[in-house]
């Protein structure tokens, strides 16, 4: 039943919205946020929690165990109030576990893989497979899939701007720019291939994607399509 379920339709005033895919263990989840939502939560045990738009997570914080278990999303964690002599954090995914150092990272939870990025202090990955585990240091990001573990380099841009209402990018590809800002509005939000490769810098706010958008299309060659309310693509500037 947990893995059954299709998607759900969503209807607004102008008819069709979108199809959004919610499996149950979302759907369950002790703590979600919903399509542009942003939560902030301090934890039993002295964690501070931020969820994403579009994230789930299960809390289990008690004398014998502190775990999080990210099901969909992206999260910030930071763990610098926590009360002492409490068993160590850990933090699930479906490729394995991450286990923080006394820190502040970042985790997004994707279909292949888990993306995280340290702000302070160290984290340890830990592949479900069992493979060699990998250390992050601040100022670090690396993936984690259930087949190892792998750093990916420097930071680039702010990783939890989005706690502040921000998208903070430095040299992004305009597409990956675009699928991050999706996150933030209803429907479908798409990049034309032909701009694809156009890079982005900046700060971009995520609580008006209108604006952000109308703020990608004064930095570079492109237009704002809107074939309809929740359909929207990015096309080279004729």
């Amino acid at each position: 039943l947990r893995n059954g379920l299709g998607a759900v339709l969503l209807l607004g005033a102008g008819g069709l919205a979108a199809w959004r895919a919610l499996p149950m263990d979302r759907m369950l989840a002790d703590y979600r946020t919903e399509t542009g939502e942003r939560r902030e939560l301090r934890l039993a045990d002295g964690t501070q929690l931020w969820l994403d738009s579009g994230s789930a997570v299960d809390v289990t914080v008690d004398s014998g165990r502190r775990r999080i278990v990210v099901h969909a999303g992206e999260i910030l964690i930071d763990t610098e109030h926590v009360r002492p002599g409490l068993p160590p954090l850990r933090v699930f995914t479906a490729h394995g576990v991450v286990r923080p150092l006394g820190t502040r990272f970042v985790v997004t939870r994707q279909s292949d893989l888990t993306r995280v990025a340290v702000l302070r202090h160290a984290v340890v990955l830990e592949p479900a497979d069992g493979g060699m585990p990998r250390v992050l240091q601040a100022g670090e990001q690396g993936t984690l899939a259930a087949s190892g573990a792998h750093a990916a380099g420097a930071i680039t841009g702010e990783p939890d701007a989005w706690t502040r209402g921000l998208l903070v990018v430095d040299n992004w590809r305009l597409d990956d720019f675009i699928a991050r800002l999706d996150r933030y509005r209803p429907g479908l939000l798409q990049c034309d291939e032909a701009v694809a490769a156009l890079r982005l810098s900046g700060a971009f706010p995520v609580d008006d994607t209108d604006q952000a958008l109308a703020a990608v299309a004064r930095a570079l060659p492109v237009r704002v399509s809107r074939y309809t309310r929740y359909y929207v693509r990015i096309v080279a500037r004729h």
